[in-house]
């Protein structure tokens, strides 16, 4: 059955996962020009790269600028340009920044003024992410207009049942229409790295992995045991962990304060375990719908506790308070080596799960509007 993923646009481009590239190492050149920008902006320049992530900076020469770096396979990219010295504002809807894809060649990109009029010239790998996104983009858009409207409805209209269940049809419709196109892209395209984050995408929106498996052997050989490829099979295995109808396994780790708290001192409250981290640009960008989600319902038996994929403390406690986030957050600072991690099968954030009074997982991977009807369902 599928299972709706609010946020499954965010993955054209952003999804943060697990052991994600291929093997060999690349050395690239980032290369380019702002031929009207003011003499000496700051530049900021973020990747991943064989030594973990990366910020990088410099101050353009009249608009001119160039990085380098090595890399162990296509990696998304991330310029900005700090115009207002605010510093890597990447999460920020008004931030002036290019995303794009490292895979060992030399990108060029040219604009006026703006990196989000930048174009990037004779890349392969960026043309076939074009290639890739374009048929998508009406539908995401659909599923934007969507959500917003459910989001901004009174709350007359989110208590009414028949008004919920439009807007799930609604919404099932366009979501359905999205996964058949990604699905034709991995069937016409089994030797692009595109199809594999295809199926990254789309394998936390199916419970049953029968589909995302089939999928993920039709693609060619080579592809399925590179490094990115193997990682995938991976995130099938795990897949099989934390199902919907579990038991939620037990989670004991330590707050801001050092302290030891367990999912089980929430029994009798439904609990939204959400793992997330600061660096996860995804998870960044549905702060706000759960700060107001939080508001809405904390009174009403329900609780968030929020597991940070962070190393470093600073930057988890940070984000924290940027964020605004008031609810429970737990961290041992060991990222993808924590335990909950590997007992709830996690591959890729954001990634949630709702657990009952009793403790058993009745819904997952929820997101945008979907995450609030789920909760009416269940909380009166």
């Amino acid at each position: 059955m599928l299972n709706k993923l609010a946020t499954v646009a965010i993955g054209l481009l952003t999804v943060c996962h697990l052991n994600d590239a291929q093997a060999q190492e690349q050395k690239f050149t980032v290369i380019g020009q702002l031929s009207k920008a003011t003499h000496g902006q700051k530049i900021y320049f973020n990747y991943n790269s064989t030594q973990g992530d990366v910020l990088d900076s410099l101050y353009s020469q009249h608009g001119k600028f160039r990085f380098e770096g090595t890399i162990d396979g296509p990696q998304l990219a991330t310029l900005l340009l700090d115009s207002n010295n605010q510093g890597f504002q990447e999460y920020s809807s008004k931030s002036d920044k290019k995303m794009f894809y490292l895979d060992g060649e030399t990108i060029r990109l040219a604009s006026d003024s703006t990196f989000k009029q930048a174009t990037i010239e004779n890349s392969a790998i960026n043309r076939e992410h074009e290639r890739y996104k374009a048929p998508l983009q009406p539908v995401i858009e659909k599923i934007r207009v969507i959500n917003t409207k459910f989001f901004y409805a009174s709350a007359e209209e989110k208590n009414d049942p028949e008004y919920v269940r439009q807007t799930d049809i609604a919404y099932n419709k366009v979501e359905q229409e999205l996964i058949e196109l990604q699905k034709k892209y991995i069937r016409e395209n089994p030797n692009s790295t595109f199809s594999l984050r295809a199926l990254s995408e789309i394998i936390n929106v199916y419970e049953d992995v029968s589909i995302p498996k089939a999928l993920f052997d039709g693609l060619s050989p080579e592809l399925r045991q590179s490094k990115q490829g193997k990682s995938f099979q991976e995130q099938l295995d795990r897949r099989m962990l934390a199902q919907v109808g579990d038991e939620a396994t037990e989670i004991a780790l330590p707050d801001q304060d050092g302290h030891i708290v367990k999912l089980s001192d929430y029994k009798g409250k439904y609990v939204l375990v959400d793992f997330w981290a600061s660096w996860c640009g995804p998870c960044r960008e549905e702060s706000p719908f759960l700060v107001e989600l939080y508001k809405k319902y904390k009174s009403k038996n329900f609780e968030i506790i929020g597991i940070s994929l962070d190393k470093q403390r600073d930057a988890w406690l940070k984000a924290v308070a940027d964020d605004q986030l008031s609810w429970v957050h737990l961290s041992d600072l060991k990222a993808w080596g924590t335990e909950a991690v590997k007992n709830y099968g996690i591959v890729g954030i954001p990634q949630n799960f709702l657990i009952s009074p009793d403790g058993k997982i009745v819904a997952k991977n929820l997101r945008g509007d979907h995450l609030e009807k789920t909760l009416l369902e269940f909380i009166k």
